[in-house]
């Protein structure tokens, strides 16, 4: 996953569209992660229901 701005900024320079990590938010329940689905995306472009189709995963 993304850590640094740097490694942010040279993903976004090769077109990747599509980031994950620790840059962007800590790991998350399913629960906390509905709350700020629903709280984040203001314009509803997303679905919240969505979360429950989830898979979560232990290391």
């Amino acid at each position: 996953g993304i850590e640094h701005n740097m490694m942010h900024e040279w993903l976004s320079a090769y077109r990747c569209d599509y980031m994950q990590g620790y840059l962007f938010g800590k790991p998350m329940t399913k629960e906390q992660l509905s709350l700020w689905w629903q709280s984040a995306n203001d314009d509803s472009r997303f679905d919240a229901s969505m979360v429950s189709s989830i898979r979560v995963s232990r290391t």
